[in-house]
């Protein structure tokens, strides 16, 4: 779990600079959507920072939890 929240951690910074250039710069996706590109991208900084804080809930579960 210690191994999978440095992984994520690492991932996290490339869409953290990621959104913070689209939405600083007002990029906009081609298409006839034309939606700004942070919104998005946002999604994978979420996703990483939900893996973050499952592999935490595992870590706590596996150090509380008495097992028979």
């Amino acid at each position: 779990m210690i191994g999978v929240i440095l992984v994520a951690a690492a991932v996290l910074y490339s869409p953290v600079i990621m959104v913070q250039f689209s939405y600083d710069f007002g990029i906009y996706s081609d298409g006839y959507l034309s939606v700004q590109m942070w919104i998005p991208q946002g999604f994978l900084l979420i996703g990483m920072m939900i893996l973050i804080l499952a592999a935490l809930a595992r870590i706590f579960t596996l150090l509380t939890v008495r097992r028979p």
